[in-house]
């Protein structure tokens, strides 16, 4: 949507997919801890939950034998269900003092409640994004290269000191195909070169894309919800043709059963993310 809105008013975007190198097992317990307790939470709960964690060990099996114990001092317990609560509240605590050390204020839309992203006149306000994130899947976006590589030079530092790696040949930007303004309206507009832009972190160069998968949803540099939609159909196919034979062809199953599972196991392939699409009348 933030895309969709940017690209309608030619304005420019650059996103940057972080990629964490084991963030559930690399987080820093002690740090957790003290997160823990600047959220709220009572001294007694963190002692319950450094309990779970007293002399936490781990083997490997190799054909049925057992390595020796391997002692578990950072990260969070895995198939724990507390562990995705307490990394959550980890990597927000990390991100909110990074973006007060950044200083980077990424895009403004403008809104005004009761309607969609709003750009015309009238009462509006304006809200700022600079991160979206899920568990440890993080998207930054600013308006210029510049922007981005103060903030993900001052993530890389910050999420060292809390015992979390940027992962460099895994992370990636994009920028939003943009044209001249003085060519915009014009039948041949003229695309501005983002080629040049570079970031560095660690003498390495973060890799460009064109396109990019983001929780499950297909991101480009244009035309990223038509990319998306034909996604998202191709994949809604391939779950109907697998059940063509052990349920479509079956005549001893009711049509009724045949909808249930229908909307059970194919809908919710083609219409995921679909919240977020702003269909055009050919779409």
């Amino acid at each position: 949507m933030v895309m969709e809105r940017l690209r309608d008013f030619n304005q420019p975007l650059h996103i940057c997919f972080i990629d964490l190198q084991k963030a559930n097992d690399s987080a820093n317990r002690e740090a957790l801890w003290r997160v823990c307790r600047a959220y709220g939470l009572s001294d007694k709960m963190i002692k319950m939950i450094k309990l779970l964690y007293k002399d936490l060990k781990a083997e490997v099996r190799i054909d049925g034998d057992f390595s020796s114990s391997i002692q578990m001092n950072t990260g969070v317990k895995q198939r724990c269900l507390l562990s995705p609560i307490l990394f959550d509240v980890y990597i927000d605590f990390v991100t909110r003092q990074i973006l007060e050390q950044a200083g980077t204020e990424g895009i403004t839309m403008n809104y005004r409640l009761g309607d969609l992203w709003y750009s015309g006149r009238g009462k509006s306000d304006d809200v700022k994004l600079l991160a979206l994130i899920y568990a440890d899947d993080i998207a930054v976006m600013c308006q210029s290269t510049q922007e981005l590589e103060k903030f993900i030079k001052a993530f890389e530092k910050g999420t060292q000191d809390f015992g979390l790696t940027m992962n460099i040949k895994k992370t990636c930007f994009m920028s939003l195909r943009q044209f001249q303004k003085s060519t915009y309206n014009s039948k041949r507009r003229t695309e501005i070169d983002h080629e040049t832009c570079d970031i560095t972190i660690r003498n390495q160069k973060i890799e460009k894309t064109d396109e990019f998968n983001y929780l499950g949803c297909y991101v480009s540099k244009d035309e990223a919800q038509y990319k998306d939609i034909e996604t998202r159909v191709s994949k809604a196919s391939s779950a109907f043709n697998s059940l063509r034979r052990i349920v479509w062809y079956r005549k001893c199953i009711p049509i009724q059963a045949k909808i249930r599972i229908f909307r059970a196991s194919v809908l919710p392939v083609l219409l995921y993310g679909s919240e977020l699409w702003s269909l055009t009348v050919a779409e």
